[in-house]
């Protein structure tokens, strides 16, 4: 694995086929996927993530990577900046994360998004983020929100009606 980014107590790397159970921990888990827009993973699922998530960090340096707690360790969850949809044709950029629930409520969604959003301006030639957020994830409108996106209001993106958020370049 190769690090992408660091904070100060988070370590966001490559993702790699040595996360796999890490990943289907994560993504199999229910209480983590009640605010995606997806079920909860079953092994395939995690295969076919990272058929598509390798080579997308491989050709575009960036996407969906693992966290893991700097004093520690141990995998905490996943958080990246990519392509909407990991679908590199359309040019919005995103920030997604998601966060094993024995982690909910350390900060970590709040400081990771604000590391990515510095890199994505810094690195990509972009004026905008994007995220989006399922109504009733109030905790992720206010992660968002406290790294300063603005709300936008419910809107139809590539996973649905969702709440859509919004930062601009400074």
């Amino acid at each position: 694995m190769s690090k992408f980014l660091e904070t100060d107590r988070l370590i966001i790397q490559f993702t790699s086929v040595k996360d796999f159970d890490d990943i289907l921990a994560l993504r199999s888990d229910p209480r983590v996927q009640k605010y995606t827009t997806q079920p909860p993973a079953t092994k395939q699922d995690v295969q076919r993530f990272l058929g598509m998530i390798i080579p997308y960090q491989k050709k575009h340096g960036h996407g969906m990577a693992s966290v893991f707690e700097k004093s520690t360790g141990e995998f905490v969850g996943q958080a990246g900046i990519f392509h909407v949809g990991h679908y590199d044709l359309q040019p919005e950029i995103e920030i997604g994360y998601r966060f094993h629930v024995k982690h909910w409520g350390k900060g970590f969604a709040t400081e990771v998004t604000r590391a990515l959003v510095a890199w994505g301006f810094k690195h990509l030639n972009i004026d905008t983020i994007v995220s989006f957020v399922i109504t009733e994830n109030l905790a992720s409108r206010r992660v968002l929100e406290k790294s300063g996106f603005h709300h936008i209001g419910l809107r139809e993106c590539h996973y649905g009606i969702l709440e859509r958020y919004e930062i601009y370049k400074p």
